[in-house]
């Protein structure tokens, strides 16, 4: 299966995800990100918001300001295919952009340096068991991943269904440091 068909898959088993389970896999999930020590150790905790039938972020995202850590998000220019990253006091100051998802606005959220980052918390389609993941197409993380300092934790925030055991790995692909799903935490040493 190529990256295409297998995006199209996972997308339709995330899709088809019973409400119940959903909202119990993202309870557990973000239960355990608040305990990971890395999470705890964070100041500057970029996030991202929910896309599709991704995990809803919108309760990790209240508990990264809640914890008085400073909430990153990103804004993607697709005039010039950039991501930045921005500081976000509120979750209602967001607007829609052409693909109707929430993001930071430019003009009233400050952007942030990369290398103020210290905690990455990471979208994506699909997750292999050697921490490589599919994104939407964009690369738009692998560019920030080659950015920033590799001690980073870089962390996957995804349902067990978006695991598989491998996927094909380009050589611009830049490998998370923890997958963390609802049955638990994976680490990765690259």
């Amino acid at each position: 299966m190529d990256k295409r068909q297998l995006r199209k898959a996972i997308i339709l088993k995330r899709a088809d995800l019973a409400p119940q389970s959903r909202t119990k896999a993202e309870q557990m999930i973000g239960k355990q990100l608040f305990d990971m020590q890395c999470f705890k150790n964070s100041h500057h905790v970029s996030s991202f918001v929910s896309f599709r039938d991704e995990i809803e972020m919108q309760a990790i995202n209240e508990m990264i300001l809640k914890e008085g850590k400073v909430l990153v998000l990103p804004y993607i220019d697709m005039a010039v295919k950039k991501m930045t990253f921005h500081v976000v006091k509120s979750l209602d100051s967001l607007i829609k952009n052409t693909y109707g998802i929430l993001e930071p606005n430019p003009e009233l959220h400050p952007q942030i340096n990369f290398k103020d980052i210290d905690l990455v918390l990471t979208p994506g389609v699909a997750f292999d068991q050697k921490g490589f993941r599919l994104g939407y197409g964009g690369g738009f993380y692998d560019r920030f991943f080659s950015q920033i300092e590799k001690t980073i934790p870089k962390i996957g925030i995804a349902f067990e269904l978006q695991v598989v055991e491998s996927l094909e790995v380009e050589s611009y692909d830049q490998p998370i440091t923890h997958l963390l799903t609802e049955t638990g935490l994976r680490i990765f040493n690259h």
